[in-house]
């Protein structure tokens, strides 16, 4: 065995990884690559990272892994790493993204795993991953989603785009009202959907003063501030969209 080289490593040494970012594993595409498996090997070596005990832990190429295991063979290819827990799921998310291999949400709920379980900041995750820290903040925003529409999107049906522009729909039963246009196959678009939500706003926000307040608010706190007043009740909203923009605003308001 060689570090950093490629080696041919027994099946039964191999452990999955227990934090792997893709969860949805596609039948006909695992049984499609396992026929490959058959024919032609495993063509592409699987990424491992050495747990020490003389087993390896899969980094990158748990779809590979579970092929050749259909596939009846006893070792793989394999690059071996070493890892600790946080870098072998980073190292794990970097190879899923490169390869396309993730839906919208695992990589969502990857970046928020790395947030909260690894402690790492959105600028950091961006640095990790190669993406703009308001790429990440937008991805995860899609976690904010109803059950639904995050199955929607997870499935292909609701595409990024449409569902980071259905977030600007603050009303939550205008919010699905406009989902379920979308998925009864209405063709929007996202500037579509977005003119839909600013007319929307404009209707419910048609006292001058409670307009005012909000440009106010806007420019004293740089965000996005939505006031609702009816006869002395109601709610201030504001938005913050990445771990830097929360920490800004929160010290903002406790002064």
């Amino acid at each position: 065995m060689t570090m950093g080289g490629i080696s041919e490593i027994d099946l039964e040494k191999i452990v999955a990884n227990p934090n792997q970012p893709r969860v949805t594993f596609g039948h006909q595409e695992l049984e499609e690559l396992t026929d490959s498996v058959r024919r032609h090997g495993i063509l592409q070596p699987l990424a491992l990272a050495d747990l020490g005990d003389g087993t390896y832990e899969v980094i990158a190429g748990e779809r590979r892994l579970r092929a050749a295991q259909m596939a009846g063979l006893k070792s793989v290819p394999a690059l071996i790493r070493e890892a600790n827990n946080s870098e072998r799921f980073i190292l794990a998310l970097i190879e899923n993204i490169q390869r396309e291999d993730l839906n919208p949400l695992e990589e969502a709920l990857a970046y928020e795993r790395l947030s909260k379980e690894y402690g790492l900041r959105t600028a950091d995750i961006a640095q990790q991953v190669g993406k703009a820290a308001s790429t990440i903040s937008n991805m995860t925003r899609l976690l904010t989603l109803s059950d639904d529409m995050k199955e929607a999107v997870k499935n292909g049906r609701l595409s990024v785009g449409n569902a980071k522009a259905l977030l600007s729909i603050i009303d939550p039963a205008a919010r699905n009202k406009l989902f379920r246009k979308l998925m009864a196959g209405e063709k929007l678009t996202v500037r579509d959907i977005e003119a839909k939500a600013q007319k929307k706003s404009t209707r419910t926000h048609k006292d001058p003063q409670v307009m005012a307040m909000e440009e106010e608010l806007r420019g004293h706190y740089s965000t996005k501030v939505s006031v609702s007043n009816r006869a002395g009740r109601g709610r201030i909203i504001m938005e913050f969209f990445s771990d830097e923009e929360y920490e800004a605003l929160v010290q903002k308001l406790l002064k």
